[in-house]
């Protein structure tokens, strides 16, 4: 090792994780590698498909029975020690682990071991290969989606966990391909026939499969750690998770610990409202109080967990219907509404159909000098993850049309025409949507 790299190996460590709860644990020890602190490099990124490329899956399966001709079925595998079969293509030692110490020796790593910075990139390229390999297209917004034009598969691959639609048929030749060279965890896929899964967890959302429609919800184990966190669970609950409360100069800070407490609750609600577009604004409003957190801060946070005390649960429809073909973005926004900034805030809702694909919440970057340019700024935002989520359907060889909906006539005009108009004010870098609706590219 020294002679190699002109460095000692590197350390490694057992780590023993619950990845249930204490109810149903379910323990996994992996002995890992030390790497990840020593530096962050670029170039060792690993592509992550987006969530919603799970929740158009769900909707693909429950709209594309007239669109494909065929019963579509949704499996979800997981690839155990994935890691493990990535080749290493860098030269790399480790340490022994304690029980195999040796004095004077170490080992030469053939395959990726998780702590590596490379890891998740080297398992990444393995995954790829397979599926190249097998006939399918990667996608080019997001090189982790894959489509099979021959046999109508999709499939997004998160890390280790692949979740694909197709017939039955083809869901099986997919699981057999995978088998002949990975170790699966595998319970079977899930539709409308009798011997079919029923439920399901995927990245710790949870799933099941109805007569009418399949339904989707947030893990609703961070609900109840943060109702107990903050000694909520019998509080009396409110009708909203947010609300703007007056400013206050002389407002007390909090102090080390309770903002320790803070930023960590306060990233719990915005993983939460992920999946739960009633808390979004709430949780936006969290995290631009996560520098400097003070009472009022607090008192923010308190109404998210008495909200949650009325409201633990939200579940997602996604119900029988006809291939939509179009994507739809409704976007909004409040005038100034920030009593202490005076920005506005941005919403959008994406659908296909009738199902929710995406939402978000989010403050605008600029202040706004009417109501109508405010709706301007939201639309421009709109646009933006509408061609995103174009470019993912796009990746799955489907083209759809782009929908998007405002309520604000003066938003409207001044997104379809060329220029700055009157509104001189306004930095060129909102005008790209200008010419991409001159060119009708959406």
């Amino acid at each position: 090792c020294w002679a190699d790299t002109g460095k000692a190996p590197i350390g490694v460590r057992w780590v023993d994780i619950n990845k249930g709860d204490e109810e149903r644990p379910n323990y996994r020890s992996r002995l890992v590698v030390q790497e990840l602190k020593r530096d962050v490099q670029a170039e060792y990124f690993a592509a992550t498909p987006p969530l919603e490329s799970l929740r158009f899956l769900l909707s693909l399966q429950r709209s594309g029975l007239r669109k494909f001709g065929v019963k579509l079925k949704i499996s979800f595998i997981d690839v155990r020690r994935a890691h493990w079969t990535a080749q290493v293509h860098r030269l790399l030692y480790v340490r022994l682990p304690p029980e195999k110490w040796q004095k004077g020796k170490c080992a030469k790593l053939l395959r990726s071991m998780y702590g590596t910075k490379d890891a998740a990139q080297n398992w990444e390229l393995e995954i790829s290969n397979f599926f190249v390999d097998h006939g399918f297209h990667p996608g080019l917004s997001s090189p982790v989606l894959y489509y099979h034009p021959l046999r109508l598969i999709w499939v997004s691959v998160h890390g280790d966990d692949i979740t694909s639609v197709a017939e039955e048929i083809q869901l099986e030749w997919l699981y057999q391909a995978l088998l002949t060279r990975y170790e699966l965890k595998y319970e079977g896929m899930m539709g409308p026939d009798p011997g079919d899964l029923k439920t399901a967890s995927v990245l710790n959302r949870l799933i099941c499969y109805g007569a009418d429609a399949t339904t989707y919800e947030a893990d609703p184990r961070h609900c109840e750690i943060i109702l107990r966190e903050l000694e909520c669970e019998h509080a009396k609950p409110v009708s909203s998770p947010g609300t703007n409360l007056p400013v206050d100069e002389h407002v007390k800070q909090l102090s080390f610990e309770d903002t320790k407490r803070y930023r960590s609750l306060a990233m719990r609600a915005a993983y939460l409202s992920m999946d739960r577009p009633d808390l979004l604004y709430a949780a936006k409003e969290l995290a631009r109080d996560m520098q400097t957190p003070d009472e009022r801060s607090w008192a923010k946070l308190k109404r998210v967990a008495k909200y949650l005390v009325g409201k633990p649960r939200l579940v997602w429809s996604y119900v029988e219907q006809d291939w939509p073909g179009k994507l739809s973005m409704y976007t909004d926004s409040d005038d100034g509404g920030c009593p202490r900034t005076r920005k506005s805030t941005s919403c959008g809702f994406l659908l296909l159909g009738r199902h929710l694909i995406k939402a978000y919440s989010s403050t605008q970057h600029v202040i706004s000098l009417s109501s109508g340019e405010s709706e301007f700024y939201a639309g421009v935002k709109a646009a933006s993850a509408l061609l995103g989520a174009k470019a993912l359907t796009e990746d799955y060889g489907l083209e759809l049309e782009c929908e998007l909906c405002l309520d604000a006539t003066a938003a409207k005009a001044m997104l379809a025409r060329r220029g700055h108009g009157k509104a001189k004010h306004i930095a060129r870098s909102f005008l790209w949507v200008q010419q991409r609706l001159t060119q009708r590219a959406f």
